[in-house]
């Protein structure tokens, strides 16, 4: 019963963004769920996962010998994973939007950074009262991944707007 009460809150938080998602994407008129992009940005997309991976690769092989080597660890197995998911994450998309492959061909930014800050600010906010819970005797505990989502999602608002102020400047 009780991890049914753990993931009843998100499954049902999943079922309302699909919904929303289905609804709002019936009313701009798209039929198609598959975004456009040309050559040049698939070329990129691929480096940008390549870059991706192997900052995954190497912070995992770094917290392994920093744990190994140290004798201790730092967080919980969970945290770790997590923080490192986050860092493929920002690799991916700062270098995918810098190199303008990260937006569809015929896609704005506009709703994009929207999203990215309201998902951080639901996400890091209410992690910011629990900032007593997220350490036990030297160890980053499972409540620090809400707030390490929250600030990925921050980061990629903020790379976002920047690189929207950019292209302005360019034309």
């Amino acid at each position: 019963m009780s991890k049914i009460k753990v993931l009843l809150p998100f499954i049902i938080i999943y079922t309302i963004v699909a919904l929303l998602v289905y609804v709002l994407r019936g009313m701009k008129g798209q039929s198609k769920t598959v975004k456009q992009y040309d050559e040049r940005q698939l070329l990129i997309q691929g480096k940008a996962y390549k870059y991706s991976f192997f900052t995954l690769l190497s912070y995992f092989l770094g917290i392994g010998v920093l744990t190994i080597v140290l004798e201790r660890d730092f967080a919980t197995t969970y945290v770790y994973a997590c923080i490192g998911l986050c860092l493929g994450l920002l690799v991916y998309v700062t270098y995918s939007l810098f190199k303008d492959a990260y937006i569809g061909m015929k896609e704005s930014a506009n709703l994009s950074v929207g999203v990215a800050f309201l998902v951080g600010i639901c996400n890091a906010g209410p992690s910011l009262f629990n900032l007593n819970k997220m350490m036990k005797d030297g160890v980053l505990q499972n409540t620090t991944v809400q707030l390490v989502m929250g600030l990925t999602f921050i980061y990629v608002g903020f790379i976002l707007l920047i690189k929207k102020q950019l292209d302005k400047r360019e034309v």
